[in-house]
């Protein structure tokens, strides 16, 4: 089997939106199987989704209770929307949405999309053609 091996130096900050665009098809996938139809995470909610990981990631020293009320405060939604030049209500908009499609449940993330940038990271694909192995 050939492989091939991709290092990605990265930020902190941009970890989190670096492994959710590579492992968006994965994710797509799992919310097809929760929705029960195609469900598609367009660019902005994946990047709002990015943002509050890593808000999750800054305060996961915080007790559970804690770190979600820290992480959906008016201020961090602010600094969010400011990030991408968001009014409040779009933002808001795009939070309805990813609790629409069950990635966010009120005001925490499900724990199947939760990350954490360790060190050595590794994100492994292996591709079977038409489900089948050779």
């Amino acid at each position: 089997m050939q492989t091939e091996s991709v290092e990605i130096v990265t930020t902190k900050e941009k970890f989190f939106r670096e492994y959710l665009i590579l492992k968006k098809p994965v994710i797509e996938s799992y919310l097809w199987k929760i929705n029960r139809k195609k469900t598609s995470l367009s660019d902005m909610p994946l990047q709002i989704l990015a943002e509050l990981l890593f808000y999750n990631d800054l305060y996961k020293d915080e007790p559970e209770e804690r770190k979600w009320g820290i992480v959906f405060s008016h201020d961090v939604k602010m600094n969010i929307a400011r990030k991408f030049g968001l009014k409040e209500h779009q933002l808001n908009n795009y939070l309805s949405h990813l609790r629409a499609i069950k990635i966010l449940e009120g005001k925490t993330i499900k724990k199947v999309f939760i990350v954490y940038p360790n060190e050595g990271r590794e994100l492994s694909f292996k591709f079977r053609l038409n489900g089948h192995t050779e």
